[in-house]
């Protein structure tokens, strides 16, 4: 599934959508904000993305997008876990990516994790990436959106 637009329209996109957000979180409004982490090695087991939400509100996993992927997923296993550190998707994870090939994109649905799907205000968030299969293979650019209220 290709948007039809380059790599580097997808990125700047990606960048001009964060600042905008970024803008209006300044105001003190609720907002969707998409957190970019470029190049992630699922199967090479690249340490976990920590984020933090804005000062007093709890988030929400909405989205979750790989693309711009530059080593075939060979396995179907790889996804998303998001935790908090102890407990790796004890917040919410994907469904597997499947064998989306290079150049391609894939968003699986998000299921919530034992703890639910409630990021709480002012704690570190972990994104992990990973390739738990018998080939753990996958690199590309990911795309995630919390809702913050």
């Amino acid at each position: 599934m290709s948007s039809g637009l380059t790599i580097q329209e997808q990125r700047d996109n990606a960048a001009a959508t964060i600042a905008a957000l970024e803008a209006a979180a300044a105001i003190g409004s609720a907002q969707s904000i998409p957190y970019l982490f470029q190049v992630q090695d699922f199967g090479g087991g690249d340490a976990p993305e920590v984020i933090r939400g804005p000062a007093g509100l709890t988030g929400r996993v909405v989205s979750f997008t790989v693309y711009n992927i530059t080593e075939i997923f060979e396995d179907g296993t790889a996804r998303l876990d998001v935790g908090d550190g102890s407990d790796q998707n004890g917040y919410a994870f994907s469904g597997a990516l499947g064998t989306e090939g290079t150049g391609g994109s894939v968003s699986p649905a998000i299921s919530a994790g034992v703890l639910g799907n409630s990021l709480p205000p002012d704690t570190d968030v972990t994104f992990t990436f990973v390739a738990p299969g018998g080939t753990p293979t996958g690199i590309a650019d990911a795309l995630v959106v919390v809702n913050w209220s």
